[in-house]
């Protein structure tokens, strides 16, 4: 692989940088980047939680601080979450079809008989640990409590649990 991108190999003298790139998802992400706008910052990567943030600043956001897609995606996660779901029609989102349709395009999401979903689970994981973030300390405070006494809760899961405990439902009828 570093034959064919060379610019790939200084990621590759960090250990856990190379262990993160070892997952072909993760190296299509990055390689696809490189090969059309290069990896700006990427000589400070130290593991996963770099790629994250690299994807977030610079694939979601286009290099802007605030984009509809990221709030889209964002909003999508905590969604999906609060209803235990993993696709919903996309009649669900009528004034965010200009953003969905770009997501489509660039494989972030996918649609199939007009309902839209991450196209791949590490694209929700990421994002979910995102909206994690900006939620705040105490939600993420929340999920580390969780993921010690549930054995590897994952970012879905955790975002589901914080979701209901900020918003719970309410049974019809019920004072």
């Amino acid at each position: 692989m570093i034959a064919e991108f060379p610019r790939l190999s200084p990621l590759t003298r960090r250990p856990r940088v190379l262990d993160v790139l070892r997952n072909a998802k993760i190296l299509e992400i990055v390689v696809a980047q490189l090969t059309t706008t290069g990896l700006l910052g990427a000589e400070h990567w130290i593991g996963e939680t770099s790629v994250v943030e690299w994807w977030w600043k610079d694939v979601i956001l286009e290099g802007k601080s605030v984009a509809p897609r990221g709030h889209f995606l964002i909003e999508f996660a905590k969604q999906l979450a609060a209803k235990v779901r993993t696709e919903f029609s996309s009649g669900s989102f009528p004034n965010e079809l200009s953003t969905i349709n770009g997501l489509i395009e660039g494989g972030i999401l996918a649609e199939t008989e007009g309902r839209i979903r991450f196209a791949h689970d590490l694209y929700s994981d990421w994002v979910r640990a995102r909206a994690l973030l900006e939620m705040g300390p105490m939600s993420q405070h929340s999920c580390l409590l969780a993921s010690s006494s549930r054995n590897g809760i994952t970012p879905s899961a955790c975002l589901a649990l914080t979701f209901s405990k900020l918003h719970p439902r309410t049974t019809p009828g019920a004072n």
